[in-house]
């Protein structure tokens, strides 16, 4: 575990911020893996595709009408 948040920790990691109203995704509880898809590919996080990479969740804010969501690269 020392090595997981240290791995997490010691770099800078992209944070996104995703606000959906799609009923679908008020299932996502903090800690959740996501990976993010149908991202058109000239939209890019400094130089790497959004597409190709890992999130974790670690902020859910719902409502009854939209959830908003915090994940953190971690791959």
């Amino acid at each position: 575990i020392h090595n997981l948040y240290k791995d997490n920790h010691q770099t800078r990691k992209n944070v996104i911020r995703v606000f959906s109203y799609n009923q679908v995704y008020l299932k996502c509880e903090i800690g959740d893996i996501v990976g993010l898809s149908n991202i058109p590919t000239d939209i890019t996080l400094f130089g790497t595709a959004v597409s190709n990479q890992n999130f974790m969740v670690t902020s859910v804010d719902k409502t009854t009408e939209r959830i908003k969501i915090e994940i953190t690269q971690v791959s």
